[in-house]
């Protein structure tokens, strides 16, 4: 209990005299109070404006008595007091400012919104309303309505009537929809709608001409209304975590937008004027579906910021070769390469134009690098020079050939003042080994060779020993052969895989030779590839990490796996070729999956017309594999301690079945559409839970299914 006077020190006074005695009451005009009951004696602080209760068990009606009080917060710090506040009227028609807790606007009078006449701004948070409360519509003079976190499902049809409002506040409520009388609301410069469930705006949000700004994050939002395009004011919109596909070609009418957030959305194409949203400054767009961007994106004059990350964008079809996109586009991946360590966006620098092919390296060529490479300068120069090829320190309009690093300092601005053609590390180290004299001492690289194959094939084999020792002698054998581009994933997973670090330190310089900048981004990433203790989820994921977008062969990989450690197989059902999924299918008539960590079966597996039992025990299935419905002829199938809830009514097309095991699964009783298949001989479905299985549906099983054995206890 005690008053905090918020002067520029801040202090604690266990009594309002004590206040009083140090602090002229004139002085006093913000006061916040710890305590249970409010002393009468508040009146004496004529020029009180502002007073923040905690805790109070009871809002006395002496507040009337404080001629200058503008402002009041009525708030909780802890649960003890819940149920003792006492029901209270607040008849202040001077107050412009309330901010609730849940408890105190439940306790409050609703005639009190009768007498609040020039109340301008009313904030509740935290509260169980489920409805909007239509008493709040007698605030006519409010301008700023904030109901967050408030349970509510709907907002009153005659919002309208608070026609001075100029902000509000609805977020973290369960609106499914939005009245059209919102558009009602012309005062209105700032709407918050985010963590709610709207799956639509009304048309009638054209009516909001003032609206500045417009939060919807993490809604359902498919679509948006046409009438956007009536916010000629609206200068920031952010829709992160919707499910939107398009945007209405009407959003290029709002000229004043600078902000626009799209992140995690399904967003698949921009308007194709949406470069006439000129103001525009920053540009979010990650976590969509964009392949292609319309090239009215490189007009936008103010632009500060462009997100574009985790989308499948098609570089080689973005429209490069016109220079405001080109510009931008070189910007965004410029930025990424100078503030983080890493060039993997470098790579799809040899789509700019000129690329590679249309300008390539000949005689009386200028190269120069920018940033950290593996290229060794020394050793480069005199390579070069053989072509008639120069290669310089620094870049300049001479260059004509640029190889990009990782967090090259070069300002921007030099690379947009210049043409030139991107060439990656890679290329460059390609192109010089094909312009050399065939070296026969590179007897690895000898074509039609049948020794060279073989020897190729001892390479493998060395590589993927897992033994140092083994992979030492590979590494030496190829740098005096020469490097097969066949054995590029191998020496990459010898990279991972090695336990020595001086022989891994061997491997880093050859393998980042021949690699591309997202290949040297997954060798850079620290944790395993594989341990024996991985379940095949995080090993499909880890695949997917190393092998996403570069060229290391990810089926490879879960082959290797597969045929030592027989683990990932779930990265080949997913993202195998037909080919290679048959391949580790059994030949037989079983199929024994138990205790794998898969939760897909492949499509390929119904080409296994002689598999008759099927076993899956232990995996991590949540809904029935559909591949199984296109396979009649098995005849027993377990599945027992998956997380299975029902089973699919299309199970009855399995003609042949005979046995099935559901037991210790997520179903609780016996499905009724076994009782469909009269061929069933045994029935497993014992339960985790406490078996539901009635008299009546036993008796069920023997009209139904006569012969069938039921085991569920």
């Amino acid at each position: 209990m005690g008053f905090y006077y918020p002067n520029r020190q801040g202090h604690y006074f266990a009594n309002l005299k004590q206040l009083l005695d140090e602090v002229p009451v004139e002085q006093v005009i913000e006061l916040t109070y710890y305590g249970g009951n409010l002393p009468k004696s508040l009146v004496k602080l004529s020029h009180l404006k502002r007073l923040t209760l905690y805790d109070v068990l009871e809002v006395p009606e002496t507040l009337t008595k404080l001629p200058h009080l503008r402002e009041i917060q009525l708030l909780s710090q802890s649960y003890a007091n819940i149920g003792k506040l006492q029901s209270y009227t607040l008849n202040l028609p001077h107050l412009k400012k309330i901010i609730f807790d849940a408890e105190y606007f439940r306790k409050l009078n609703p005639v009190s919104f009768t007498q609040l006449s020039s109340l301008e701004i009313l904030q509740v948070e935290n509260d169980y309303l489920e409805e909007f409360p239509e008493y709040l519509l007698n605030l006519t003079a409010l301008k700023k309505l904030c109901l967050n976190r408030c349970s509510m499902s709907n907002i009153s049809a005659r919002i309208q009537e608070l026609a001075k409002l100029e902000e509000l506040n609805l977020m973290g409520n369960y609106l499914k929809e939005l009245p059209d009388s919102i558009g009602q609301l012309t005062e209105l410069r700032v709407l918050i709608l985010r963590n709610n469930r709207l799956r639509k705006l009304p048309e009638s949000i054209q009516g909001l001409k003032k609206l500045q700004y417009l939060d919807c994050d993490h809604n359902s939002l498919k679509t948006l209304p046409h009438g956007v395009g009536g916010l000629k004011h609206l200068q920031e919109l952010t829709l992160q975590s919707n499910k939107l596909q398009v945007l209405p070609d009407e959003i290029v009418q709002c000229k004043a937008l600078h902000y626009l957030d799209l992140t995690s959305n399904q967003i698949n194409c921009l308007p194709t004027e949406i470069g006439e949203l000129t103001h525009l400054k920053k540009l979010n767009l990650p976590k969509n579906k964009l392949i292609n961007l319309p090239e009215s994106l490189g007009n936008f004059p103010n632009l500060q910021q462009l997100i574009l990350n985790n989308n499948p964008l098609e570089w080689a079809k973005l429209p490069l070769q016109v220079p405001g996109f080109r510009a931008l586009m070189l910007k965004y991946i410029y930025q990424i390469i100078q503030d983080t360590d890493s060039a993997e966006l470098a790579g799809q620098l040899a789509h700019f134009p000129p690329t590679l092919e249309q300008h390539p390296l000949q005689k009386d060529a200028v190269i120069a690098k920018i940033g950290k490479t593996g290229i060794k300068v020394n050793s480069l120069k005199p390579e070069l020079g053989t072509l008639g090829i120069k290669y310089q320190a620094k870049f300049d309009a001479k260059v004509t050939h640029l190889v990009m690093g990782r967090l090259p300092k070069l300002p921007i601005e030099e690379l947009l003042n210049h043409s030139f053609t991107f060439i990656s590390e890679a290329q460059l180290n390609t192109f010089i080994e094909s312009q050399q004299a065939p070296d026969p001492s590179k007897y690895l690289l000898q074509p039609d060779n049948a020794l060279a194959a073989e020897n190729i094939e001892n390479l493998k084999n060395l590589l993927l020993s897992e033994d140092d020792q083994n992979i030492a002698i590979a590494i030496e054998l190829i740098k005096g052969g020469g490097f097969p581009k066949e054995l590029h994933t191998e020496l990459f997973m010898a990279y991972k895989m090695v336990s020595e670090p001086k022989v891994r330190k061997g491997i880093k310089p050859l393998l980042e030779k021949y690699s591309s900048e997202k290949a040297k981004e997954a060798m850079r990433l620290r944790h395993a590839l594989f341990t024996e203790s991985m379940d095949e989820m995080k090993l499909r994921r880890n695949i997917n990490k190393y092998t996403k977008d570069n060229e290391f062969d990810g089926p490879k990989i879960a082959r290797y796996f597969w045929d030592r450690y027989k683990k990932g197989i779930l990265y080949l059902f997913s993202y195998g070729s037909g080919e290679q999924i048959l391949n580790v299918l059994p030949k037989g008539d079983v199929l024994n999956l138990n205790e794998y960590t898969i939760n897909a079966l492949p499509g390929e597996l119904a080409q296994l017309t002689t598999l008759k039992k099927v076993y899956l025990n232990g995996c991590s299935f949540m809904v029935f594999p559909k591949v199984l419905l296109q396979m009649p002829q098995i005849e027993v199938l377990h599945m027992e301690r998956n997380y299975l809830e029902k089973l699919p009514q299309e199970i009855t097309k399995m003609k042949g079945l005979k046995e099935l095991s559901m037991s210790f699964n997520l179903i609780k009783t016996l499905p009724e559409v076994l009782l469909e298949m009269p061929h069933l001989e045994k029935i497993m479905i014992k339960s985790w839970y406490e078996p539901r299985i009635d008299t009546a549906m036993l008796e069920k099983v023997k009209e139904k299914l006569p012969n069938c054995e039921l085991i569920y206890l």
